[in-house]
């Protein structure tokens, strides 16, 4: 673990990452806001679902690779474009680009090896009424297609991803006919996909009340892992 940033190099071109999991607060990186910053908490869970997705995907010798980020989002938020993610001349700066160049050098390793790449940035929202994206298990973001074609893509689409996890029985938004209007994606998949080249990335927003559910939350990471091995 590197900056608390824990890495994990695959064997498929696959990348899932944890970059809200993290709830360290070092105190030699200043608060990006210090008025704020309390209230931000962490995307809770998503780096167990992704350490249970890779413990379903070992029974078939698959492992993706693994981004996992261990310091709070108050500190460093890798989400958000560099001027806002940290406060500058900080060891922030260090982290945020540690992170980002080690997202850029797995993505590349994929393309060189296998033609393709697709990374997936696991993220979680809070279950409720004000929108109805909100009451959704799933809410996808792909930047209404500039990270990942909306359909009729041989390799992979948001179109896939949608069908594949509803026909599981989980609720996800937005269906093909609606624009992303809410969680349509930050600056991980943008930044780190070029659809063009082969390289896709999906923002996907788990529901927390499927992630504080230890059954439902090992449910949906079984349905991811064996979405991931269908597309390999």
């Amino acid at each position: 673990m590197n900056n608390r940033i824990k890495i994990n190099l695959g064997n498929v071109p696959i990348i899932l990452v944890a970059s809200h999991a993290g709830n360290y607060k070092p105190k030699d990186i200043p608060d990006i806001s210090s008025s704020e910053v309390k209230k931000v908490l962490p995307d809770l869970f998503t780096d167990k679902l992704i350490q249970e997705t890779i413990e379903a995907l070992s029974l078939y010798d698959i492992k993706p690779s693994t981004v996992v980020m261990g310091i709070s989002r108050g500190k460093v938020d890798l989400n958000k474009r560099p001027e806002y993610a940290y406060i500058a001349a900080s060891r922030g700066k260090e982290v945020y680009e540690n992170f980002h160049n080690t997202l850029t050098s797995i993505t590349e390793s994929n393309k060189r090896n296998f033609g393709w790449s697709l990374l997936i940035d696991v993220h979680g929202f809070l279950s409720r009424d004000s929108h109805f994206a909100l009451q959704q298990d799933v809410v996808l973001g792909t930047e209404d297609g500039f990270t990942m074609p909306l359909d009729h893509n041989e390799k992979i689409s948001r179109r896939i991803v949608e069908m594949f996890f509803s026909k599981k029985g989980w609720k996800v938004y937005p269906s093909i006919d609606h624009k992303e209007d809410i969680f349509n994606g930050g600056y991980i998949v943008n930044s780190h996909s070029k659809i063009n080249e082969g390289i896709f990335a999906i923002q996907i927003e788990i529901s927390s009340i499927i992630r504080k559910d230890d059954e439902k939350r090992r449910r949906f990471a079984i349905d991811l892992a064996e979405f991931i091995r269908s597309i390999l």
